[in-house]
C-alpha cells in the first residue's frame, strides 16, 4: 500500500458488495468494439450495439443502437 487511500478501499467490498447480474446476448447479436454492456442488460436476438455505445436499458431484437446514451437508429430486416 503506497497510497494513503488504499486502506480505505480494502474495506469497500464489505460495505458495497460487487453486483454482477448476468448479461444475456441473443443469437446473431453483435457487440462492437468498446461498447458498454450494463449489468443485467439483455441484448435481443439479431441486435447490434455500435462501437462505444453505452446502453443501460434492454436492447430489443433486430435493432441497431449507437451513441452515449444509446439510442435506436433503425430496425434490421430479415430478407430471405
Amino acid at each position: 500500500m503506497n497510497h494513503p487511500v488504499a486502506a480505505y478501499f480494502e474495506k469497500l467490498p464489505q460495505i458495497f458488495p460487487l453486483v454482477r447480474p448476468p448479461i444475456k446476448i441473443g443469437p446473431e447479436a453483435w457487440v462492437c468494439a468498446d461498447a458498454f454492456v450494463g449489468p443485467g442488460v439483455p441484448i435481443g436476438e439479431g441486435a447490434i450495439r455500435g462501437a462505444r455505445a453505452v446502453a443501460m436499458k434492454d436492447v430489443n431484437s433486430w435493432t441497431i443502437v449507437v451513441g452515449n446514451p444509446a439510442r435506436v437508429t433503425k430496425k434490421r430486416e430479415i430478407i430471405q
